[in-house]
């Protein structure tokens, strides 16, 4: 890992390297777009990937999760039959997505802190039933 210098390493800025992180999301790594080095040693401590959960109900599947402690928001991606994206940010667990039977909703979730987004979660799916 690579040490600060004499750049601002105070979020949203890489204290290895300056970059401006939130011009850009996190990678998976948890590292800095510009430099690699992994930022939570800079203060991104709360960008930890909420585990997201899928339960198949009656013409609907719920989506859970627990917020990571201190991060400013949650992000949840769906998608119906592997349609288009919704993104709902903030959002609060649970959500219920309405779904025809058998539709497979999938969907991932990830931590913001200071406007830069983390890691997205592994993604889970269910299918509705009757």
């Amino acid at each position: 890992m690579t040490l600060a210098s004499d750049y601002v390493s105070t979020p949203p800025f890489c204290g290895a390297c300056g970059w401006d992180v939130s011009r850009s999301n996190i990678g998976d790594a948890g590292k800095c777009d510009a430099c690699g080095a992994e930022l939570t040693a800079y203060g991104f401590d709360r960008l930890a990937a909420p585990a997201i959960t899928a339960t198949a109900g009656s013409l609907q599947v719920t989506l859970s999760w627990t917020a990571v402690d201190g991060a400013d928001a949650t992000e949840v991606s769906y998608t119906i039959d592997g349609g288009t994206a919704v993104v709902t940010n903030p959002a609060t667990s649970p959500i219920v997505v309405v779904a025809a039977e058998g539709e497979v909703v999938a969907g991932k979730a990830r931590s913001i802190e200071n406007g830069v987004a983390g890691a997205w979660s592994a993604v889970d799916s269910a299918a509705a039933t009757a």
